[in-house]
């Protein structure tokens, strides 16, 4: 990483399969100065840290497989660059991090920050999470990349069914 991070003009970076080896990926001394874009996919990395002057040009985060990762560092939230954060559901404990994320970007008047989680926003898909929980007949949208508009068409068709059978709240 020490050669990549130093080229000095570096926008966009994608980590993809075999591209990262090892599972721990310490950021925190290295400096992408000039990194718009970071995408990890598909990686067996467990722990990242990073600090919030490792990217601070950052603009969009995009992860996807990154099954055993324990969290994105809660620095990356910090950045004030970052207008985006995608990921996958494959990992709860990302998920959970990427919810406190935006707790806390929230409690200093940060709004702007979007994040999403299989495509969806991420309090739409908490919510839906929620409501898998609490009711076992939920219908369960596939983790399928489905577009946003065929995401809200299941659901209007979900509640519309259960309305009509009498079992919404």
């Amino acid at each position: 990483m020490s050669i990549i991070q130093s080229l000095p003009n570096l926008e966009v970076l994608k980590l993809k399969a075999n591209a990262f080896m090892g599972r721990q990926w310490d950021a925190c001394e290295q400096q992408f100065r000039q990194l718009k874009l970071l995408t990890l996919d598909n990686l067996d990395i467990k722990q990242w840290e990073a600090s919030s002057t490792s990217f601070p040009c950052l603009k969009q985060l995009s992860l996807s497989k990154c099954n055993d990762l324990e969290e994105i560092p809660l620095e990356i939230g910090e950045i004030a660059t970052l207008e985006l954060i995608e990921t996958d559901s494959w990992s709860r404990s990302v998920v959970e991090s990427v919810k406190r994320i935006q707790q806390e970007q929230h409690e200093v008047g940060n709004y702007e920050l979007k994040i999403t989680v299989d495509r969806m926003e991420l309090s739409f898909y908490l919510e839906r999470m929620n409501s898998t929980k609490a009711d076992g007949s939920m219908l369960r949208i596939q983790k399928s990349r489905l577009t946003f508009a065929q995401q809200r068409v299941r659901v209007c068709w979900f509640l519309e069914e259960r309305l009509a059978h009498g079992t919404a709240e």
